[in-house]
């Protein structure tokens, strides 16, 4: 056997690596026993994962409120539904960062074994890419994380539960209090797991676009067919702008966040930034690949153009052939003009900045509200300056 180890892109890789075929995917959830037992019944998929999170977390807590006469309140707590915020959490916000959390899973499962069989990482690279995944995969299921995560939700759904007296989230909930604060638990675990393995996830992506990676200008991903790469990306970052959705909501709701709005715009810029930084590097490189092929295509339509013009002034008449060349690529130089410099086709730009600017239209909206913000008393600021 050669035991010989060769370095490509950072990477320790053996020569006689296994073909591109046999790269095998990270099975993302390996260490998540929370969402193991939720894939049980949802079977990954993230449609379904939605549903029968808002299920079990929300509507059975409203069924266990009707029958132990927890619904309407009563001893110092308002009915359920009176809690704005808590059902918006536990309603909306908890399902669909479980649903993100499997379509977090499904991204990385599928991209780390495509990037590898469709040749985006090259084939000489496919041995330093699979040592990269096992690094990877050490890095993401670490059962440490997971302990971590387990211990401090814990510490966090004791103490609202023990002193959030006046909701039905806390003790004084009785039965409903005890089984939303499983959901409690539930999910501060994800997010604290979830944010640790999207650090992760971004690490990965670095990793990967420091491979001399094969960008295809006429790909039809419209993408430079790295649409995957971009992707999974995107899925790191929906669920960052949960987070910011979450924290929009509590400007509203909660006087006490309204004093941290500083800390939010910056968590809200830093993600921005970190969205696109994670990817630049590829944004350099389809951006260097594009720029050479409408180069070349310049210069080959240049070609046929010269060819067309001399043919017509020796002999009176176009040539056709060369005619067509031209139509061709200028087709060609149409698809390749078309193509982003970053790894996402426009439908998927469109649909990322639709979800990006939602925290941010609810940051504003809680400013326009608050009898505390700038905005709001934008008029006396004004006269008191213009004094």
């Amino acid at each position: 056997m050669n035991d010989e180890i060769k370095y490509s892109g950072g990477v320790a890789s053996r020569p006689d690596a296994p073909p591109a075929g046999e790269v095998m995917p990270v099975k993302a959830y390996k260490t998540d026993i929370i969402y193991k037992g939720l894939s049980y019944f949802t079977k990954n998929n993230p449609y379904y994962t939605v549903l029968f999170y808002f299920f079990v977390s929300y509507v059975m807590t409203y069924v266990v409120g009707i029958l132990t006469g927890n619904l309407h309140g009563g001893d110092g707590r308002d009915p359920m539904h009176s809690y704005v915020l808590d059902n918006l959490c536990m309603g909306i916000l908890a399902p669909i960062g479980a649903g993100l959390i499997a379509n977090l899973y499904n991204k990385i499962s599928g991209a780390t074994e495509i990037i590898g069989v469709k040749h985006i990482i090259k084939e000489s690279d496919l041995g330093a890419y699979r040592a990269l995944l096992d690094k990877f995969d050490r890095k993401f299921n670490n059962y440490g994380i997971t302990v971590v995560s387990l211990i401090l939700a814990a510490v966090i759904s004791v103490y609202i539960f023990l002193f959030r007296r006046t909701s039905w989230l806390g003790i004084a909930g009785g039965v409903t209090g005890m089984y939303d604060a499983i959901f409690v638990f539930l999910n501060f675990s994800m997010i604290i797991t979830i944010v640790y393995k999207s650090c992760i996830a971004i690490w990965l992506i670095q990793k990967i676009l420091a491979f001399d990676i094969n960008i295809r200008p006429m790909h039809p991903d419209h993408a430079g067919g790295l649409r995957h790469i971009g992707s999974l990306s995107m899925a790191v970052n929906y669920f960052l702008i949960l987070v910011m959705l979450f924290f929009s909501l509590l400007l509203i709701f909660d006087p006490f966040a309204q004093r941290f709005v500083l800390i939010y715009l910056f968590f809200y810029i830093f993600t921005f930034f970190a969205f696109f930084a994670s990817l630049y590097e590829a944004h350099k490189k389809m951006r260097r690949v594009k720029d050479e092929a409408l180069e070349k295509l310049e210069n080959t339509s240049n070609h046929y153009y010269n060819k067309l013009v001399m043919t017509a002034s020796e002999l009176g008449i176009y040539d056709l052939d060369s005619a067509d060349e031209i139509i061709m690529v200028d087709n060609l130089y149409t698809i390749v003009e078309k193509m982003p410099v970053w790894p996402f086709n426009i439908n998927n730009i469109i649909k990322f900045f639709s979800v990006f600017i939602t925290p941010f239209i609810i940051f504003i909206i809680s400013l326009l509200v608050s009898t505390d913000s700038i905005i709001y008393n934008w008029r006396v600021i004004f006269n008191l300056f213009s004094k």
